[in-house]
């Protein structure tokens, strides 16, 4: 196999198929096969169509992409406006007495704990729409990693656990963002071509 792949990528296979050579208008490893080379090597080279690439759909990654996206963004949207309509001083004071055994200042629990189901109502719409799709998805990981930190201090390892899966989700989405055609920003992206 080494040998192919050295045959395939040497010099003598490049010199096959410049443009003065009669193989030229061939493929490397059609010209390959004409070459005295491969029969006194025992290589048995076969046409590329003799081993045809595996059929993958790229309407089911992209299917896949859509319910995930959906689904992640629903729930992130779901969570900030039920503490928004339930309310938020009520959800505020919770959270400062869950912190109260740690060393983080009580105000700034607050402050924050009034912030979150708004960051959470916005980056979940916008996961949801599929608009501003990966900066979204940044930002709802960076509020994963804060949620850890602060989990993390109240010693609660089962939320802890739970905020991992979202960190995997959001991980996901953004590293197959290719598959984010179904959303504003592929409408976007396509509408802007000549």
């Amino acid at each position: 196999m080494l040998f192919g792949y050295l045959l395939r990528n040497s010099a003598f296979s490049r010199s096959l198929v410049s443009p003065g050579n009669k193989f030229h208008s061939t493929t490397r490893l059609q010209a390959l096969r004409f070459a005295p080379l491969s029969r006194a090597s025992g290589l048995k080279l076969t046409h590329p169509r003799a081993h045809p690439k595996p059929i993958v759909n790229p309407n089911g990654r992209e299917l896949a992409y859509l319910l995930l996206r959906l689904t992640l963004g629903i729930n992130i949207f779901m969570h900030g406006l039920a503490r928004i309509l339930a309310g938020l001083s009520p959800f505020a004071a919770e959270m400062v007495k869950q912190f109260a055994s740690t060393s983080m200042p009580p105000n700034f629990v607050h402050a924050f704990a009034i912030a979150l189901p708004w960051s959470e109502l916005f980056i979940g719409l916008f996961i949801l729409l599929g608009l501003w799709t990966r900066t979204a998805l940044a930002l709802g990981a960076l509020e994963i990693v804060v949620l850890t930190f602060g989990i993390s201090l109240t010693q609660n390892w089962s939320v802890a656990g739970l905020q991992l899966i979202y960190a995997v989700v959001y991980a996901i989405l953004l590293a197959f963002g290719e598959y984010n055609r179904w959303s504003l920003d592929g409408w976007r992206h396509t509408s802007r071509r000549p």
